[in-house]
């Protein structure tokens, strides 16, 4: 949602997921060029790049390219299929990119990072209709304590460091006027009312089922969501694995210190389940990546 909204700017653009960019990382030399050859093929290796719909040889027609050419040569390349000729900013939303923020910065010492925080009870609610994250509450909740940390940890980074705002995935669909005015002067770019109404990415075919809010203005429902997709007891689950985190970001748990952990044999139910899905779930992945061919 957020990319979508960044995006909606005539001058800039939200490209696909880019989890490809760690696998370039392994092909950058000594010298910090890249071996434009190998850099072609660990792209076009990548099943989700289909998404993106470039010939990776746009990469392979680079002389002597950095880490950073590449990127920016396919992230122009995405622009110009998306119809857009004259772009001043490319927006990255993979989800994993707070976990590399120190990585990343250091190949983009000019790039931005934002944190978008949201209720993880809300967010362990999306993660189990996917088929990619956990699909045990328990998991869900470390999850999120996972992603969360990361983003934190580079927001305490030594200041200029790792240059890192924070926003609420709340307020953005509260106040998204007011909420990505802000955003935008602390990113130190323009703002432009068409952000609002998050038209700047298009899921891709593979995703669109599980993205299927994601290009259209931010529905408020959707804050409160997790209370009529979870069960109470999910809930409890939740908020005994991560009660202070949601403290500690702005967020009330319903029971708090009273909130009951899973019992073994509850435990037990959810490893199994795991077991059972792992394969099941897997072969649905595979089955959307085809979708984008």
């Amino acid at each position: 949602m957020l990319g979508a909204m960044l995006g909606g700017h005539p001058r800039h653009v939200a490209v696909p997921e880019m989890q490809f960019k760690l696998d370039l990382l392994g092909v950058v030399g000594p010298d910090r060029r890249l071996d434009a050859g190998a850099a072609v093929e660990a792209i076009a290796n990548q099943p989700r790049f289909r998404a993106w719909g470039v010939d990776p040889s746009v990469v392979g027609e680079l002389e002597g390219p950095t880490y950073r050419d590449a990127i920016e040569a396919l992230a122009r390349a995405f622009a110009q299929r998306s119809g857009k000729t004259d772009v001043a900013v490319w927006v990255d939303h993979t989800p994993r990119n707070m976990n590399f923020a120190s990585t990343i910065s250091e190949e983009f010492p000019d790039g931005r990072f934002v944190h978008i925080v949201r209720d993880g009870r809300a967010v362990a609610a999306s993660l189990l209709r996917v088929d990619w994250g956990p699909n045990t509450i328990d998991e869900a909740a470390r999850m999120w304590l996972t992603r969360l940390c990361y983003g934190l940890a580079a927001e305490a980074a030594t200041e200029g460091v790792i240059p890192v705002t924070r926003v609420r995935y709340e307020d953005l669909v509260a106040e998204p006027e007011p909420t990505l005015r802000q955003l935008c002067e602390q990113l130190e770019l323009e703002y432009h009312p068409d952000m609002v109404e998050a038209g700047g990415f298009t899921p891709p075919a593979s995703s669109r089922s599980i993205h299927e809010l994601v290009g259209r203005p931010p529905a408020l429902d959707r804050t409160e969501a997790w209370r009529r997709e979870l069960t109470p007891r999910q809930i409890e689950i939740f908020e005994s694995i991560a009660n202070d985190a949601l403290r500690m970001v702005g967020y009330a748990p319903d029971l708090g210190r009273r909130a009951r952990p899973p019992t073994r044999r509850e435990r037990y139910g959810f490893r199994l389940r795991e077991l059972v899905s792992r394969p099941v779930l897997r072969a649905r992945r595979r089955r959307r990546w085809r979708l984008d061919t």
